[in-house]
């Protein structure tokens, strides 16, 4: 295999490697965002039940005390009524008012939009991730053959840096010293994640 074609290679497992990185923290971050929509959700179910005691109850004084989420593991003291309502966005940047059980019913539509967005990127990453191996695998092998020196063997989501021991070749007062650094391989340029050829190489 050309050493250009190697180059490539190595370049194409650091874009999918970069990629996956993205995926993951995508899926971080809606992870985060689903669990504090439950947390909204419990809210709303609560309140519901609050407001329905309240309407029910013999009492002047029809309300009850609620803790409601803001983010942040802020809670926000206040007070349910009967009928009470929530404000809530229905989408488009509209805003409706609903009651609490209705409220919580578009929250739970919303948890079950973002499980199905975090199921199809962790499906995205696990593709990309047995692609990365697949090519890291090959790009050893190759890598292998081409030095002709039995590389040390490494694990095949970390492909070596071939160019220490393959493709410089310096001058030093005149002498070539092609030979010295196949002795003595000069430390790696920086590595992308893994350990793989980067994009400055």
């Amino acid at each position: 295999m050309p050493e250009e074609e190697l180059k490539n290679m190595a370049r194409m497992i650091d874009l999918n490697r970069q990629r996956l990185e993205q995926l993951q923290d995508q899926v971080s971050r809606l992870e985060i965002v689903q669990a504090e929509a439950g947390d909204v959700e419990t809210s709303l179910l609560a309140m519901s039940r609050l407001s329905n005691a309240a309407e029910s109850a013999h009492s002047d004084k029809k309300e009850n005390k609620v803790m409601i989420p803001i983010g942040s593991g802020v809670h926000l003291p206040t007070t349910v009524e009967a009928n009470t309502t929530a404000v809530i966005d229905i989408g488009s940047g509209i805003f409706a008012e609903k009651n609490p059980d209705d409220a919580a019913t578009i929250i739970r539509t919303r948890i079950i939009d973002l499980g199905i967005i975090i199921t199809e990127l962790n499906a995205e990453a696990e593709t990309i991730t047995k692609k990365i191996n697949e090519m890291s695998a090959e790009f050893n092998l190759a890598a292998q053959k081409m030095t002709g020196s039995g590389a040390a063997e490494v694990g095949v989501t970390m492909p070596p840096f071939f160019e220490d021991n393959v493709t410089e070749s310096t001058t030093e007062g005149g002498k070539d010293t092609t030979s010295d650094q196949k002795k003595q391989p000069k430390t790696a340029r920086r590595r992308g994640f893994g350990g793989e050829l980067t994009l400055d190489d």
